[in-house]
């Protein structure tokens, strides 16, 4: 689709660091209003799996479209941040799309962030979404695909739809009613806020 990126581009495709060329899948993760707010990499070889915060200056130019993959990070794999005990604070209201349930994989199983990630996954609460698409840069939700039925020969339809706070609703209430998603860390030292845990990539150790 012209001038935007889907999801599914964004799964299982090469990604070239300075450091490392590997497959792997790129899942921004979203606010409520469709801004991303950070980035999920998995990696097919190793199951590696990192949040980052968001940055355009993680990729080298502002647009990204599929006849341009591979895409080459901004940072190298052995600087990919670590994370801090309750950095699942940040997660508790964002969501990702990956309707191939990437992170059932037993591979990721031990990784501290998968039982949050995956309370961020949009299909387990909303499965009428089918699609979803962002701006070339990454920084927002810019289409959602929903079900549309089937026509008169039986095959599948959809609906697509910009982008608005509200098609997020369905699945903001399903989340609170389950509980299921991870719940905010109030501290002292953030005001009662909940604070942002994981190291930004421009301030890796070299």
């Amino acid at each position: 689709m012209v001038g935007a990126l889907s999801q599914k581009a964004l799964h299982n495709c090469a990604l070239r660091m300075p450091d490392h060329v590997g497959v792997g899948s790129v899942f921004p993760l979203f606010n409520d209003a469709g801004r991303t707010k950070a980035l999920m990499l998995t990696w097919q070889e190793d199951a590696q799996l990192s949040v980052i915060e968001f940055s355009p200056k993680l990729f080298p130019g502002r647009v990204l479209f599929p006849r341009v993959w591979p895409q080459t990070l901004r940072l190298r794999r052995s600087d990919l941040p670590s994370t801090e005990h309750d950095s699942t604070e940040f997660l508790a209201d964002l969501w990702h799309f990956d309707p191939w349930w990437e992170l059932k994989d037993d591979r990721y199983s031990g990784h501290p962030l998968t039982p949050a990630l995956k309370s961020s996954n949009l299909p387990g609460f909303d499965q009428s979404i089918q699609a979803v698409w962002f701006t070339p840069d990454l920084s927002r939700v810019k289409l959602v695909a929903f079900d549309g039925g089937r026509d008169e020969s039986g095959n599948p339809q959809q609906h697509v739809k910009r982008f608005k706070q509200e098609h997020l609703k369905r699945a903001s209430g399903e989340r609170a009613t389950r509980g299921s998603g991870p719940r905010p860390v109030r501290n002292g030292r953030s005001g009662g806020r909940p604070t942002w845990r994981l190291r930004p990539f421009w301030e890796s150790n070299p």
